[in-house]
C-alpha cells in the first residue's frame, strides 16, 4: 500500500511540476492550465495523506506538519462508567422503599461509596453505603440498595471510587451520578 501511494505522489508531483510551468509560461492567463493545476493540488494532497496514514510504522524518519498527537490509532477505554435505574420502575421519581440498582462498568476501584444528597446550596446527606469489588478485574459489577429515607424534593445519588493514596489516605472521585425527585 505504501509503496504505490508513493509512486502516485511522484507521478503526480511531476505532472504538477509540468502544469506549473505551463501556467508561468502562459503568464496566468491561461483557465485551463489553472484548473488543472489546482485539481492536481487536490490529487497531490489526498496521495500524501495516504501515505502519511499509511506509514505509522514505517522507516523514518518522515517529517511532516501533520504529526499526530495519538500513535496509530489508540482507543480509549472508558473506565468506572455508572448507570443508575430504579429496580421495576422507569422515569426519576423515587419513594422511599423502592430499590436502587447501581452498575459499573469496567471499575477500577476496589471500594465505591455511593451516596444520597438533598438538593440545593448546601446539600446533606440523606444516606450512605459502601460496596466491595472482589479482586479480579471484573467486565462489570451491580448492587441493589434499599432507599430508606421521608425526604421529599430534590435529591441527588452520586458514586465515589475510594482509594488509598501514597501517604495511606482515603481518597474519594466521584464516578458518576444521577439527580432524582423523592415523592
Amino acid at each position: 500500500m505504501k509503496t504505490k501511494w508513493f509512486f502516485v505522489y511522484v507521478g503526480v508531483g511531476v505532472a504538477f511540476a509540468a502544469v506549473s510551468l505551463w501556467v508561468l509560461l502562459s503568464g496566468g492567463r491561461n483557465a485551463r492550465a489553472i484548473r488543472t493545476k489546482y485539481k492536481l493540488g487536490g490529487i497531490l494532497l489526498m496521495a500524501w495523506a495516504m501515505l502519511s496514514s499509511s506509514t505509522c510504522n514505517g522507516p523514518g524518519p518522515f517529517v511532516t506538519c501533520y504529526e499526530p498527537v495519538v500513535q496509530c490509532y489508540d482507543v480509549a477505554v472508558i473506565e468506572d462508567n455508572v448507570e443508575i435505574s430504579v429496580k421495576d420502575k422507569t422515569g426519576s421519581e423515587l419513594q422511599s422503599g423502592d430499590v436502587l440498582i447501581i452498575r459499573i462498568l469496567r471499575p477500577t476501584a476496589l471500594e465505591y461509596i455511593c451516596r444520597i444528597t438533598t438538593g440545593g446550596e448546601s446539600p446533606e446527606v440523606l444516606q450512605e453505603t459502601v460496596f466491595k469489588v472482589s479482586e479480579g478485574s471484573p467486565e462489570s459489577v451491580e448492587w441493589e440498595w434499599i432507599l430508606r429515607t421521608a425526604y421529599k424534593g430534590e435529591a441527588t445519588v452520586a458514586v465515589y471510587s475510594s482509594r488509598t493514596d501514597d501517604e495511606g489516605k482515603q481518597v474519594e472521585q466521584q464516578v458518576g451520578g444521577q439527580g432524582f425527585t423523592l415523592k
